[in-house]
């Protein structure tokens, strides 16, 4: 990421957590007789949902590239850059 986007992404976490994240696993909100029972409800949780989702995010990536035959045999498929 470019260093103007690397900033964004950083300082727009806090106010996700708190707006966003924090109202799903508060006592009685939306998540939290679901992911509520794993992670807990009250403060400091919706910022561990975040950490959550995220990695969450390569694990679902490799996943679906696994499924696909071109990018799993792509060392068998690609010519080398370097011939010997």
């Amino acid at each position: 990421m470019a260093g103007g986007q690397e900033k964004v992404v950083v300082l727009s976490a806090g106010p996700l957590a708190d707006q966003v994240f924090r109202p799903l696993l508060v006592e009685g909100g939306p998540l939290a007789g679901s992911a509520g029972r794993i992670l807990g409800v009250g403060p400091g949780r919706g910022i561990g949902l975040i950490f959550i989702c995220l990695s969450a995010l390569p694990l679902l990536a490799s996943l679906w590239a696994y499924t696909r035959p071109h990018v799993r045999r792509v060392e068998e498929e690609l010519p080398d850059a370097m011939s010997a």
